[in-house]
């Protein structure tokens, strides 16, 4: 089974789950589970693995291919004198070779309101359907990723088009400070230059801005105290201005935490943007 052979091969590379999980860029959890036949790896991973521990991916699948079939054309014997161990649940053929009987482990999703199942299953396949239900997930995931390179394409044609617009901004403002000898405009064509990054780290959304940026402005939601007044005249007006204080010391609050929520994600976007860009390119998965 493919959760013994992982076990298998890490230990003969001399790897321990941690080490297998940072290089396959999993956790050591997953790994863990894996191995104690929870769930099985996806089918990048088990080609991953497999380059990994020098195997071929039937080998870590635990899939013998042998010419049986030529064996069986030379000899008398034909497949109808053999045991049949059992019926593919895919193609409804019956198995007859041992290597060729294989209990493939699925999963299944049931939705009921707002709960979601997932339930484990074990069903018995032939090698050959095996292989192409591996071909299929692989021709799945190459589909996926190019959607989500697509993706990434798309973010990052924006944000170079608002580039452009910020670009333009930008050495407007240098002209006119050089002409009006006024150190705002500078001051206006640096802003630009925030702008681009922290555009450009939002809409990427691989980075830790956004993150930021939504922290820091929930800082303004404060809930204000209850407040005491007397059943009286006096005691309502006092009620209504100290509500409307509330109120207006409530919009000021969270103005500030907007503005320091742009200002700081805008110095922190200075820095990050260029990892950003970088992972777009090169892990578009990461969206």
């Amino acid at each position: 089974m493919i959760s013994e052979n992982i076990k298998k091969y890490r230990l003969e590379k001399g790897l321990t789950q941690a080490q297998l999980a940072e290089k396959l860029f999993v956790t050591a959890q997953a790994v863990s589970r894996w191995e104690n036949g929870e769930v099985e790896p996806s089918v990048d991973t088990i080609t991953k693995m497999s380059k990994l521990f020098d195997v071929s991916t039937d080998q870590l699948l635990g899939v013998e291919v042998k010419e049986e079939s030529v064996s069986l054309e030379e000899n008398d014997e034909s497949k109808d004198d053999m045991p049949v161990l059992g019926v593919c649940e895919l193609c409804k053929k019956p198995i007859f070779g041992k290597n060729d009987l294989i209990y493939d482990k699925y999963t299944t999703t049931h939705r009921s309101g707002r709960t979601t199942n997932h339930v484990s299953h074990t069903r018995t396949i032939c090698s050959s359907c095996k292989n192409k239900l591996i071909e299929e997930e692989k021709a799945k995931e190459k589909a996926k990723y190019e959607s989500l390179k697509q993706k990434a394409k798309v973010r990052r044609i924006w944000t170079f088009v608002i580039g452009v617009v910020l670009l333009g901004l930008m050495i407007t403002c240098i002209v006119l400070g050089i002409i009006n000898s006024n150190n705002m405009y500078f001051v206006g064509a640096i802003g630009c230059v925030f702008a681009f990054t922290l555009e450009s780290c939002l809409i990427f959304d691989n980075n830790i801005v956004l993150e930021i940026l939504a922290s820091v402005i929930k800082w303004g939601f404060v809930k204000f105290p209850g407040i005491i007044f007397s059943l009286s005249f006096d005691g309502i007006v006092f009620l209504i201005l100290t509500k409307i204080l509330f109120f207006v010391l409530g919009i000021v609050l969270v103005l500030g935490s907007v503005a320091l929520a742009i200002a700081l994600s805008a110095l922190v976007s200075l820095f990050v943007y260029p990892f950003a860009l970088i992972n777009n390119i090169n892990h578009p998965e990461k969206i």
